[in-house]
């Protein structure tokens, strides 16, 4: 296809809309991570989109697309750089070596890919267009192999995208949907382009349908990680499903009651007490059991009689310790009957 020469007005605007999306997209995302203190999401998916804006923006500057879009690989490389760095310090990265790694990589991709556009014009403009095609085939590649950890973590997680903000995703969504406009609005539409951005839009819409999906299904348990004042994804590490590898931290499955089926019970529990009347010993949240030893235990739950129980039984969660220590129990809470705490059997 030959280079873009007369740009309408309306290609102009939708690019820009998309360009000032993808402006802010990771923001929400950097933010997440910040707030949480989290490298859950996978640095492999932003490393890879990194690298794919390079010759992407190579490939869209030799194709004098629009400005605007013209701008939006140079800027969401610089995003990615950026979180991919903050996953890299979350994870135990000192802050002068994630500096480094990042600044290198990010002065190694500009200069690859002004070397990019400098040897593709020349015979792009006397009608040799495969290097180019070429080009843009290998960054389409890229950036739908980066989504595809996060169809992987869907798998692992039953529907769940560890330390995914959908925020961002909806925003990235939004950015590849106006840019799609942005080429139809051209003079001439560039098939490639726009299956990219396509195949950008399916993508993305599938990983926020299973995320949220997993939200409505999964709604009390997002309401008990809320109650403790932790992250969810912090939750669900703490208390692992039964059989299911824990894919944060890639632990082994274990046996035992889940995250799920706690947060129901955590709720059932909190509705039988608040019908009981007052004066019974209130359950602690997950992280008091988490964070605490017998002492702080005792505290939680009222207790005041001698106990044995050692700092590591509570610290696991054991149900039966619980309800062996709770001066008035719960009706039909024992271990078997309890399956959604740690140390319960299944139903």
């Amino acid at each position: 296809m030959a280079p873009q020469e007369d740009i309408p007005m309306l290609a102009n605007v939708f690019g820009t809309i998309g360009t000032v999306l993808w402006c802010i997209q990771l923001i929400p995302q950097i933010y997440k991570n910040w707030r949480d203190k989290s490298g859950n999401l996978s640095p492999t998916m932003v490393y890879l989109w990194a690298i794919a804006n390079v010759p992407f923006g190579a490939y869209e500057i030799v194709q004098k697309y629009n400005i605007p879009v013209q701008m939006q690989p140079e800027i969401f490389c610089f995003l990615c750089l950026g979180t991919w760095g903050q996953i890299l310090y979350y994870r135990g990265r000192s802050l002068k070596r994630t500096l480094a790694v990042v600044l290198s990589n990010g002065l190694a991709f500009g200069g690859i890919e002004a070397l990019l556009i400098l040897t593709l014009r020349g015979p792009y403009e006397r009608g040799i267009e495969w290097p180019v095609f070429f080009i843009g085939v290998f960054a389409a590649i890229l950036l739908v192999i980066g989504l595809i950890p996060l169809y992987i973590d869907l798998w692992k997680c039953k529907g769940r995208a560890p330390g995914l903000s959908l925020r961002f995703m909806l925003v990235d969504f939004s950015g590849a949907f106006f840019s799609l406009l942005s080429l139809i609005a051209q003079n001439t539409f560039d098939p490639f382009g726009g299956a990219l951005y396509a195949a950008i839009l399916i993508l993305e819409l599938g990983i926020m349908a299973s995320q949220l999906i997993w939200n409505c299904r999964h709604r009390r348990l997002i309401a008990a990680a809320k109650r403790a004042k932790i992250p969810v994804d912090e939750y669900i590490k703490s208390f692992p499903a039964s059989g299911e590898t824990n894919s944060l931290s890639g632990d082994a499955p274990v046996s035992g009651g889940g995250a799920i089926s706690t947060a129901n019970n955590y709720d059932n529990d909190v509705e039988a007490r608040a019908g009981a009347g007052a004066g019974e010993p209130r359950r602690p949240e997950p992280a008091a059991l988490r964070e605490g030893g017998a002492q702080e235990w005792k505290e939680a739950t009222g207790v005041t009689a001698d106990s044995e129980t050692s700092s590591a039984d509570v610290s696991l969660g054991s149900a039966t310790t619980w309800a062996a220590q709770c001066a008035t129990p719960l009706p039909s809470q024992t271990a078997t009957e309890r399956p959604g705490w740690p140390g319960g059997e299944k139903e």
